[in-house]
């Protein structure tokens, strides 16, 4: 399947847009704020689980967490090499919720012992197939950690609710290659206007069309 000009279109569109984007603000204990791609002091008021490598703990949902259902991935013998275009895709059904999803607040890559490697975007909407009520995204798994299990965390926001949900997939495997440079130092630092690289576009049309 050739999709090499319709990823870069698609993706380089949303990494211009979010280079000027204002920071945004989250509705819950992972709270939004301002980020970039150069490493800059962070306040003392900026908890960890906001940086890059920060360390963001595994959390329960309230009990209106409900009607998300990640599509992909889902299976958990799944190998990527770094800097490839995944996705993540999912459904939702709102039958009979008083409470629903509204937007994805947040989508990161996380490894297996739940540190910040990638904030693939922030306020992606929630549809991309609204007939059959089903979003998805595409980035590049820009990973610079080591060698090992990643997963992606999806944040939702629901109405009227101040705390977003959390939603995360099964682990995959990352593997780089001998020339990727791997990060030596891990300490946690605060991103300012970071240049999400992203797809809102829906997966099935990219690979339809370019079959």
């Amino acid at each position: 399947m050739k999709l090499t000009s319709t990823l870069f279109a698609t993706l380089t569109v949303i990494a211009t847009a979010a280079a000027s984007a204002a920071p945004s603000h989250a509705k819950e204990l992972d709270t939004a704020v301002t980020a970039n791609a150069t490493e800059a002091p962070a306040p003392a008021a900026i908890p960890e689980l906001l940086m890059m490598y920060g360390y963001n703990p595994p959390r329960e949902n309230p009990e209106y967490c409900k009607g998300f259902r990640i599509e992909y991935p889902t299976s958990h013998d799944l190998a990527f090499e770094a800097g490839s275009h995944q996705y993540v895709k999912w459904s939702v059904d709102t039958t009979g919720l008083e409470n629903i999803p509204l937007e994805i607040f947040r989508i990161r890559v996380l490894d297996k012992g739940q540190h910040n490697y990638v904030n693939v975007g922030e306020h992606i909407p929630l549809y991309n197939d609204k007939e059959n009520k089903t979003g998805s995204t595409l980035f590049p798994l820009n990973v610079d950690g080591p060698d090992g299990k990643y997963h992606c965390r999806i944040m939702v926001t629901y109405s009227d609710q101040a705390v977003n949900c959390v939603f995360e997939t099964v682990d995959f495997k990352i593997i780089h290659g001998p020339n990727d440079k791997i990060a030596e130092d891990l300490t946690p630092y605060f991103e300012e206007s970071p240049a999400f690289i992203h797809s809102a576009a829906n997966i099935d049309d990219l690979y339809t069309k370019n079959q």
